[in-house]
This record gives C-alpha cells, sequence and structure tokens, in this order.
C-alpha cells in the first residue's frame, strides 16, 4: 500500500527564485524613499536657517539671482543687493554699460553726479549729443573725401592754387550766387541756351574739366559723397561754420528743380553716366519736396511723373547702385503721398 501512495510534490524552485528580486526591489525602494524624506528635511532646515540670518541682519530678505542670469551674477558686486524699488534688470542694464563705458571704446562717459567738462561745448551748451555726433560724422566724411582728392595724381594736372575743400566751397558758393532758370525756359532761345550752358558760364571751362575727371575717376564715391551733403544741408550752421559755405534754400531748391523740370538741366543728366543721372535725379526730388512740403515750392512742380519715371529706371537699370532699396523704399513713399494729394 505504501508505495502506491502518491509522493508529495516539492516546492516550484522556479516560484521561489522568481519571489527574490520583488524583496529586494521592495527592500532599493524603502531605501529611496527614507533618504529623499531625510534630504527634504535638510533643505527645510537650511532654508529656515538662511531666513533667521537674514532676518537678524535688517528685517529684509533678497532673493538671490537666477541660476539662469549668468550676466547678472558677473556683473554684480559681491554682497551688492539692488535698490528698493529698482528692477533687477534695470541693476544689470546699468551694470553693464558701466562695464562698456570704462572699457575705453567710446571714451569717459559722465555720471549723473558728475559735472561737463570745461571744454564740453556740446553738453554745456544743451545740444542734443547724438545729433553733434551725426553732424561731426558727416563733416568728417565729407572732409576725408577733400582730402583724398588732395591725394590723387590726376588732380595735380589741374594745379588747383589751395586745397579742394576751399576750391569747391568757393565753386559752390558761385553756383548758388548764380541758379539757373526755371520758369518759362522755353519762352525764348537766349534762355533756353543760357540754361543748356549753365556750368559752363558759371564755373568756367577749366573748373568743368576738373568736375569731369572727378566724376569719371570717383565714381564710387558719389553716392556716399552726395548723401552726406545732403544730409548737411539740414544743419546749415555746421556747413557755414566748417566750409564757410552758407546754401540759400530758394537757390537750393531752384537746383533740384533744373534738374527735374527744365531742358538744360535734363541734358546736362542725360550726358552723364545712368549711375549718376539716377542719383543726382533722386537728390533733386528729395529737395524739390522738401521745398513742396514746407510751402516753398514757388514753381509748382508736380513730383508724380519724375517719381515714376525714376522708380521705372532704377527698378530696371539701377542694379548697381549702392543704396538702390532704400532710393526705392523714399521713392514709393513719395508716390504715394503724391498720389493721395492729387486724389
Amino acid at each position: 500500500m505504501k508505495e502506491n501512495q502518491p509522493e508529495p510534490h516539492p516546492r516550484s524552485k522556479t516560484r521561489r527564485a522568481a519571489n527574490a528580486p520583488l524583496y529586494v526591489i521592495g527592500v532599493v525602494v524603502l531605501l529611496l524613499v527614507a533618504l529623499f524624506y531625510l534630504y527634504l528635511q535638510k533643505g527645510t532646515i537650511a532654508e529656515s536657517a538662511r531666513h533667521q540670518a537674514e532676518s537678524s541682519d535688517g528685517g529684509s530678505v533678497h532673493p538671490s539671482p537666477a541660476p539662469g542670469n549668468i550676466l547678472s551674477q558677473e556683473h554684480s558686486p559681491a554682497n551688492q543687493q539692488p535698490a528698493t524699488g529698482q528692477r533687477a534688470s534695470d541693476t544689470t542694464l546699468t551694470a553693464t554699460i558701466s562695464d562698456e563705458n570704462s572699457s575705453g571704446l567710446d571714451g569717459p562717459k559722465l555720471q549723473e553726479s558728475e559735472e561737463p567738462a570745461q571744454g564740453d561745448r556740446t553738453v554745456r551748451d544743451g545740444d542734443d549729443p547724438a545729433q553733434s555726433k551725426e553732424i561731426k560724422i558727416l563733416l568728417e566724411t565729407l572732409n576725408d573725401f577733400y582730402s583724398h582728392l588732395d591725394q590723387q595724381p590726376y588732380m595735380a594736372a589741374f594745379a588747383l592754387s589751395e586745397p579742394s575743400r576751399n576750391h569747391f566751397s568757393q565753386l559752390l558758393t558761385n553756383l548758388l550766387a548764380n541758379p539757373p532758370v526755371i520758369a518759362r525756359e522755353t519762352d525764348d532761345l537766349y534762355t533756353l541756351l543760357r540754361n543748356t550752358a549753365h556750368f559752363f558760364r558759371v564755373l568756367g571751362k577749366n573748373n568743368m574739366l576738373l568736375l569731369k575727371g572727378i566724376l569719371d575717376q570717383e565714381r564710387e564715391s558719389l553716392e556716399m559723397l552726395l548723401k552726406t551733403f545732403y544730409a548737411l544741408t539740414f544743419h546749415p550752421e555746421a556747413l557755414e561754420k566748417e566750409f564757410g559755405l552758407i546754401i540759400p534754400p530758394e537757390a537750393l531748391y531752384d537746383y533740384g528743380a533744373f534738374f527735374l523740370h527744365t531742358i538744360g538741366g535734363r541734358l546736362y543728366l542725360f550726358r552723364r553716366d545712368s549711375t549718376s543721372r539716377m542719383v543726382i535725379s533722386y537728390y533733386a526730388i528729395l529737395i524739390v519736396d522738401r521745398a513742396n512740403s514746407s510751402g516753398e515750392g514757388r514753381h509748382g512742380i508736380d513730383l508724380l511723373p519724375p517719381v515714376d519715371a525714376l522708380i521705372e529706371e532704377i527698378e530696371n537699370g539701377g542694379r548697381r547702385l549702392k543704396f538702390r532699396e532704400e532710393y526705392l523704399d523714399t521713392l514709393y513713399d513719395l508716390k504715394e503721398k503724391y498720389l493721395n494729394r492729387s486724389g
């Protein structure tokens, strides 16, 4: 009978082995939870101690810089806190500007508590520093061009008896004192011929050859030169002081109208290269528009036709212009302005 009785089955070794990893994982989880709890307790105790220490110093709590605000951490002195009511961004900007000023790139800067230097006329007289800096740059650009001319070998052939800046200031004075005829140019042949030979009559043969030689040799500088000179016409006191040049607005307007509205002026432009023609036409339009806007456009020139013509010419043949996009943006604005005025 005992031989036929079934033997008891042993426990599965596989199942027991499978329970072992679960036990180990449980122990690890409990350890991690305990460590995390101790970490939180430690942080709470440290934070409480910091608050107590800061409160005992002065009763105010200053937040520490954010970890990502590297600029504030680098430029703020140790233990220095923002003043009451001052934004953290303002403090950072002030520190950055102070560091840039101390580098010497832009020269010394006046602090709010400092008095202007004895020779600092710009600050003492209350002028706009930004405008004064702009005028200085414009004058330097023009003077640099004159210095460049004086050093060019081709200028020696014209045998100028004075520096080019003095010579050209005198030429401009002569031109402004003898403006061309604008109204009723075609009433008689004599007036038309005088306009056609206007620059030759006023300046003479030698100066015309001089101007032609400069236009041929310095073609790459023409755009910047005219842009600089036009900007200086808004600062007549600077032109008078630096070059002894007085530009009456009505004479400047006559020359703008001459190139846009007379046969003689148009003939002068069409004898020049396309770049010179487009750039001179552009500034002639700006000069006439300025007079129209101030109510001094006594010749009553409609600018819409020349604006349309110049837009087409620049778009089709002005790829080499340095300031092409600037010209077109301004011309399209003027077109819209005069279309609205005519409508």
